[in-house]
């Protein structure tokens, strides 16, 4: 009977990974987008997982969003307008993406 000398090696092995799955998606929940519509302007306010902030503008008349689907994964919902465009809200689940997307438009409809 060999007991459990085998499984000692693996001892607190789950208790690190735990720690290391909860720090992942605390990380992960600090992230936050805001979309700011002004009379001509969409603004994208953004906050990473370290806390930097940085903003994006674009002219309400001339931008666009659609849902860009990938093979494998939920769509990135994207803004553009020309050459620029931008990723928003990737942390968000496709159902919330697909909402959201009825409300950006519905929103730019209106500035317009």
């Amino acid at each position: 009977m060999i007991g459990a000398k085998p499984v000692l090696g693996f001892m607190g092995f789950e208790i690190i990974l735990i720690c290391v799955l909860y720090k992942y998606t605390e990380n992960n929940a600090k992230r936050e987008t805001t979309l700011i519509f002004g009379q001509q302007k969409l603004i994208i306010k953004e906050r990473d997982q370290g806390g930097n902030i940085s903003y994006t503008g674009f002219d309400v008349n001339k931008v666009k969003v659609r849902l860009e689907s990938s093979s494998w994964v939920d769509p990135n919902l994207v803004v553009f307008q020309g050459k620029k465009n931008k990723n928003v809200c990737n942390f968000i689940s496709r159902l919330e993406k697909e909402n959201l997307l009825k409300i950006i438009n519905h929103q730019i409809k209106a500035k317009r």
